[in-house]
């Protein structure tokens, strides 16, 4: 946040070589510098087209005849396209199998609104009833121990069956259950 001045999206918007220079020394976990800055720079791209990455998903949305897997599928090839194949192995890919948990996480946060100040409800061109699980290893853990969950590895073929069962007790709102699973999981004699 230092490094943004504290204000990201403006810091974004208003990139400039000096600004990103900031980050030649900076990474985080398995992103180095080049990840970091490939990803900012395309973030500004994108916030200097489409004025929000809440626009950029509705875009895509659109363009996925409001479909979220195949939105979800569009993200990646779009925001990757120009991507080293180091960087690009950053960004979640449905297509290769993966559970996208962060996506999926993203668009909860996004998409519902639960009046508490997690989940901000403020995108509305998706409702909550699309939204898929952000399936990870504690949520995955727990729906197998209940008998939710058959597959045995976290993939994107888990996501859609977890999410399908989900339905069917919640057809408004599967990811719903995402703290119920994930809470139960961090503890680790559930």
């Amino acid at each position: 946040m230092d490094l943004m001045d504290n204000s990201p999206h403006q810091w974004i918007a208003t990139l400039s070589a000096e600004k990103l220079n900031r980050l030649n020394f900076y990474c985080y976990r398995t992103l180095n510098q080049e990840d970091i800055q490939n990803i900012i720079i395309r973030l500004h791209q994108i916030i200097s087209k489409y004025d929000s990455l809440g626009n950029f998903f509705e875009h895509l949305y659109r363009l996925s005849d409001n479909q979220v897997p195949e939105m979800l599928s569009n993200f990646h090839q779009n925001f990757t396209d120009l991507f080293p194949q180091r960087t690009k192995r950053h960004i979640a890919n449905i297509r290769t199998g993966s559970a996208a948990k962060r996506l999926n996480m993203y668009l909860r946060w996004m998409v519902r609104d639960d009046n508490r100040g997690v989940d901000f409800g403020l995108w509305k061109f998706i409702t909550p009833a699309e939204l898929y699980l952000p399936l990870d290893v504690h949520s995955g853990r727990v729906a197998r121990k209940l008998g939710l969950l058959n597959i045995k590895s976290n993939n994107w073929r888990a996501v859609e069956e977890i999410t399908s069962l989900l339905r069917t007790f919640n057809p408004n709102d599967p990811a719903i259950y995402d703290y119920a699973l994930f809470g139960l999981g961090v503890f680790e004699k559930f």
